[in-house]
């Protein structure tokens, strides 16, 4: 009978509720309900026990964990919907190129046009510092990356890191920004890079940043100049003899000694008025322009930054006349263009997007996003500002890119395709008139591609006058959104990311997509690859 079978007192064998064998009943509790249990399950509670316990038990209490570290798509140092953008901007900064070049898989390309993106890291990174609710730790990190860009900035600037020889009096390219191997000096990049190298030197106080902004300003009013002043002016009719002097700016001058410039005009080069102004807050109203009469100039362009500052307004007040003489304004919700292409380059009239000024249709939100946010900024919600915005948010879902009844997930996966919410983010492109002459409005539409780095561009203005949508749009964009998902190994090789920072107003767009071999990751929109911008209003983020 085995050792179970010996008579002990008062430790007779006892089968065990719990599993079933026989054991002494010295090694053996009583559960409350008459359950008896081995000590090999000691831990064992009988129903009637957990039900008193789950009845005393207080509830948990769930408390974020510090410093948690999140997947591999976040740095493991700072909260997820912050890292996820520093580490955007840490990484690009530290490449110093163009993002459309990253190629996964392979290293960094040295050449692009890194000022462009540097500089509006650098804007974005001005506005993380100066936030009072952004965490200790990121603004330590985020003033770090503002003092590389300043640096890297300054090497790429006229008059310092390239040709130190050059100044006002002597050369009109003097405070201008350009890219190793580029081919033109851009108005609209010169104008970011001179806000960020101010921001730099807020943040510092380092003088030698405050000079590069002065330079860049001064480079910015010799564009300007080139209307009043210039020897290669745009002209008005086309004999090319009644000089155009617009007071806008011209996208970019070529890379020569003539300062040649390219004669299309955008409404995008209003980010030079925000820069203009805020520079007068921290450093008063100046002169800026060349001193001299400098090669490409028949007259020294030199004036006061105001006078420069009312002349570009002006310009985007009023429009500018075609060939012909009909005054056209193309940052209108009435006769929208994307650009003014002047003689003799150009046609002298206003150009669409897609097309010259007959045969084309859209405009791209980008342009004209960057040109609210810099209006907003510089003069808050005025009625042009509204009007346009109010325009925007107006537009439909285009026929031509819905989405068909019964159409297949597989297929959807793989399209561009879908119906669009103008409330969530602008369109890429606005289909603003049919293809005929007629120049009629009848097609306002909107593509189903949404373009996150117009979305960045009015975050500040959404969030103040759109509170509950912008709310709603920022919260769509976040996450990882798998194209394509068969069940194949390939599934994870195309993703979307399309994330927004909480409070910031950043937004950018990774799509991947194959090219040969290589698994390409384009990132944002077609103008500057990513919308770095000042945060919304305290009180409209939710």
């Amino acid at each position: 009978m085995g050792e179970l079978g010996t008579y002990k007192p008062f430790d007779f064998p006892r089968i065990c509720d719990v599993c079933g064998n026989r054991r002494r009943i010295s090694s053996m509790v009583k559960l409350p309900g008459g359950v008896w249990c081995c000590d090999i399950h000691k831990d064992e509670r009988s129903a009637v026990e957990l039900d008193r316990l789950n009845a005393k038990k207080k509830p948990y209490n769930i408390i974020p964990v510090p410093n948690a570290k999140p997947g591999s798509q976040y740095p493991d140092v700072m909260e997820a919907e912050e890292a996820v953008i520093m580490n955007f901007v840490d990484r690009m900064v530290v490449a110093g190129t163009r993002y459309e070049q990253i190629i996964s898989g392979q290293p960094v390309p040295v050449s692009g046009e890194g000022v462009a993106a540097m500089a509006w890291a650098g804007r974005y990174l001005y506005t993380v510092i100066t936030d009072t609710r952004t965490p200790a730790r990121v603004v330590t990190h985020a003033k770090g990356l503002l003092l590389s860009i300043a640096s890297q900035l300054r090497a790429r600037q006229q008059g310092f890191g390239l040709s130190a020889s050059s100044t006002r009096a002597n050369d009109a390219f003097y405070g201008g920004f350009f890219d190793s191997g580029g081919f033109a000096w851009f108005s609209d990049t010169a104008a970011v890079a001179g806000l960020a190298m101010l921001y730099a030197y807020r943040v510092f106080g380092t003088t030698s940043y405050l000079v590069s902004a002065r330079a860049a300003a001064s480079f910015l009013r010799n564009v300007q100049a080139i209307g009043s002043n210039g020897t290669f002016f745009t002209s008005s009719d086309s004999a090319g003899t009644a000089r155009l002097n617009t007071g806008g700016l011209v996208s970019y001058i070529l890379n020569n000694a003539n300062f040649a410039p390219s004669y299309q005009i955008f409404p995008s080069c209003l980010v030079t008025l925000q820069f203009w102004n805020e520079l007068t807050t921290t450093d008063g109203d100046q002169s800026i322009g060349a001193t001299a009469a400098v090669t490409g100039f028949a007259s020294i362009p030199a004036q006061l930054m105001s006078t420069s500052m009312t002349q570009l307004r002006a310009c985007w007040t009023n429009g500018i006349a075609e060939v012909g003489g009909t005054v056209v304004n193309g940052l209108s919700a009435s006769t929208p263009r994307e650009f003014f292409y002047s003689y003799p380059s150009g046609t002298g009239q206003w150009w669409f997007q897609n097309g010259n000024a007959i045969g084309g249709t859209t405009v791209s939100s980008l342009n004209f996003a960057t040109a609210l946010m810099a209006l907003y900024a510089y003069e808050g919600a005025t009625t042009q500002v509204t009007e346009i915005d109010d325009w925007m948010r107006g537009f439909t879902s285009n026929p031509s890119f819905e989405t068909a009844e019964n159409t297949s997930a597989y297929t959807l996966a793989r399209a561009t395709t879908g119906d669009y919410d103008a409330t969530v983010c602008p369109a890429t492109l606005l289909q603003v008139r049919d293809a005929s002459a007629s120049y009629a409005a009848s097609s306002l539409n909107g593509s189903s591609v949404y373009d996150w780095g117009a979305f960045g561009l009015l975050s500040p203005l959404w969030s103040s006058r759109h509170g509950g949508t912008f709310a709603s749009a920022r919260a769509s964009a976040f996450g990882k959104r798998e194209r394509f998902s068969d069940g194949s190994s390939t599934d994870g090789d195309y993703v979307d990311w399309i994330s927004l920072l909480g409070l910031s107003g950043l937004s950018y767009q990774t799509a991947s997509v194959r090219a040969g071999n290589a698994l390409n990751d384009v990132v944002g929109s077609s103008m500057f690859g990513v919308a770095l911008h000042q945060r919304p209003v305290a009180q409209a983020v939710p």
